[in-house]
């Protein structure tokens, strides 16, 4: 007999303490005992109570000859997680009935959601097989297009090959390059030349613009050097015009000398025009084809008319004299000739 040793029995929502047992006491003695205690004790209902066991949330019946005191040491360290109660039977299976319908609503609920999870696992499982079917589809698609287009090439290969073998000679084609090297090199001169000549065009119409300013210079020098002259040489003939008597009338198509008197007023009229004319002389713009136009245009002037008849006293040696060539402007004398060099006065 062991003395020390006390189990706890849960019974209407107390616990008693079990103690003096033996190897051979039983559950049924157990449950005699602790309803012995009560006030409603009656004989009969020793058999409507069972002592369940339960551990960890797991609930089993005892028997009524199970030996109370060896189960328990078969527990060991675990006792302390082990409950046993004592409990009618009839309650018992009620209490069973409830807890059957609990787990099974409890089931149903989960078994919905599982349904519903189920479902939407279903629906993109759907989706996501039609993705793929799509897919698929458009991978065949593209397949056959490239299948398709392989033997397009594949005939095109043949095609070339077929001409290729027909037409092609090695010796055309190397003349074919070498005339096109030729011609690239020849179009590379060309452009060399060009581009040279370009240089030489531009270069001589520099020296032309160049020239034709040092020859308009050199021409305005020369017609103001002319009138200059021209002006000292009217001056040295009114001084000798008392010691020769020789005068020329200017005619329109020939010259003819005779012997007249002095007659000053003409000359100092036009000698007073002509003082004037060179004095803006340097202001002058003058044409560079001047001899031509002069000749031409002193045969056309109207003041040639005008000068007809006036008679000028000059030197009898005088190397001025008057010419109507038209073509050329050597040894004219004239006072008009040199209006016509004129253009424009500033």
């Amino acid at each position: 007999m062991n003395l020390e040793i006390e189990i706890p029995i849960w019974y209407n929502g107390k616990m008693k303490w079990i103690s003096n047992l033996t190897t051979r006491s039983k559950c049924s003695d157990v449950i005699q005992a602790i309803l012995s205690s009560d006030e409603n004790y009656f004989p009969q209902t020793n058999d409507n109570y069972v002592l369940y066991e339960s551990w960890r949330g797991v609930e089993r019946p005892l028997k009524s000859r199970c030996r109370l005191l060896k189960l328990w040491h078969s527990w060991a360290g675990e006792s302390q997680n082990v409950t046993l109660t004592l409990r009618n039977y009839h309650q018992q299976q009620y209490h069973q009935i409830i807890s059957t319908q609990n787990r099974i609503r409890h089931q149903e609920k989960k078994s919905k959601r599982n349904q519903k999870r189920t479902d939407k696992q279903l629906k993109n499982q759907n989706q996501s097989i039609l993705s793929y079917l799509n897919l698929y589809r458009s991978i065949l698609n593209t397949q056959t297009q490239i299948e398709y287009q392989q033997k397009i090439i594949s005939c095109l290969i043949t095609d070339i090959d077929n001409e290729t073998r027909i037409d092609f000679n090695q010796d055309d084609l190397t003349n074919l390059l070498t005339e096109v090297n030729q011609t690239l090199i020849i179009s590379r001169q060309l452009n060399q030349q060009s581009d040279e000549l370009d240089e030489k065009i531009n270069f001589s119409n520099k020296e032309i613009d160049r020239k034709q300013c040092l020859l308009d210079e050199l021409e305005l020098d020369y017609a103001l050097d002319e009138n200059i002259e021209i002006d000292s040489l009217e001056d040295d003939n009114d001084d000798d015009d008392n010691q020769d008597q020789l005068s020329f009338t200017f005619q329109q198509e020939h010259v003819s000398t005779k012997d007249a008197s002095p007659s000053p007023p003409p000359p100092t009229i036009l000698t007073q025009k002509k003082t004037q004319t060179v004095s803006s002389r340097p202001t002058a713009i003058v044409e560079p084809s001047l001899s031509l136009r002069k000749s031409r245009s002193f045969s056309d002037h109207p003041l040639k008319t005008r000068v007809q008849n006036i008679s000028f006293p000059i030197r009898h040696h005088s190397p001025w004299s008057l010419s109507t060539n038209d073509e050329s402007d050597t040894g004219i004398s004239s006072f008009n000739s040199t209006d016509d060099q004129l253009v424009t006065l500033v």
